[in-house]
């Protein structure tokens, strides 16, 4: 299959060795190509009107940024590129900000190639992606890996857990299973205070973490 035009990645990071690395990748894959490069807030704005880049990679660690919200806010003028965030900050308040500000493609900088690809992948595809070690400082910081175990859902609530993972609305789950959106209500109400969680993708991590979900099936 010929390509006609590649997507088209800036990187934001001011480590010259890392932006090289990640340069090097995208080369080997036909589908995408390096655009260009930044090295400050200063210059996001700019670059996103010159280069309309699908995606933008980004490290927060070592890219001048005043704020998480200020630079979310700029992006604001680019609505068709998507953010995957590759750095060594393992710090669950900063994922979990950038998660709430609506970025959640995370992963390490000693991620392998076959999983930057699938990074580069789901992110251009609107597809959450994270890191395994990521989805366990997210997962682990509101569930005790005993309490974990100690969960017992039935079968119709696994089987809606799968749904939801899929991206399944209330309605949706309910015509699916021939039932009532209200039972289905009930059903995500029993089965969130089971996990001990207070969101969909909170569930989704649990599920993840707890092989409910296949994480691959969830990403792609």
């Amino acid at each position: 299959m010929e390509i006609t035009e590649a997507y088209k990645v800036l990187i934001a990071d001011g480590q010259e060795l890392t932006r090289r690395g990640i340069e090097s990748l995208i080369n080997e894959i036909p589908e995408y190509i390096v655009c260009g490069f930044i090295f400050s807030e200063s210059e996001l704005e700019s670059n996103l009107n010159n280069f309309k880049p699908q995606i933008l990679i980004v490290d927060f660690d070592d890219f001048d940024v005043d704020d998480f919200e200020g630079f979310c806010q700029l992006l604001k003028a680019s609505p068709n590129t998507q953010i995957l965030v590759v750095s060594d900050n393992k710090n669950r308040d900063d994922i979990i900000k950038l998660r709430d500000l609506g970025i959640r493609n995370y992963i390490l900088k000693t991620s392998g190639k076959d999983e930057f690809i699938d990074a580069l992948n789901s992110t251009r595809l609107h597809k959450k992606y994270y890191s395994e070690e990521i989805l366990d400082l997210l997962v682990g910081g509101n569930n005790n890996p005993k309490d974990i175990e100690k969960v017992r859902f039935t079968a119709s609530e696994i089987e809606i857990i799968k749904l939801i993972a899929q991206g399944l609305t209330t309605k949706e789950i309910a015509s699916r299973k021939f039932l009532s959106s209200h039972t289905i209500i009930t059903h995500r109400k029993n089965i969130f205070r089971k996990a001990g969680v207070t969101s969909t993708s909170e569930l989704i991590m649990h599920a993840i973490r707890t092989g409910i979900v296949d994480t691959l099936e969830y990403y792609i």
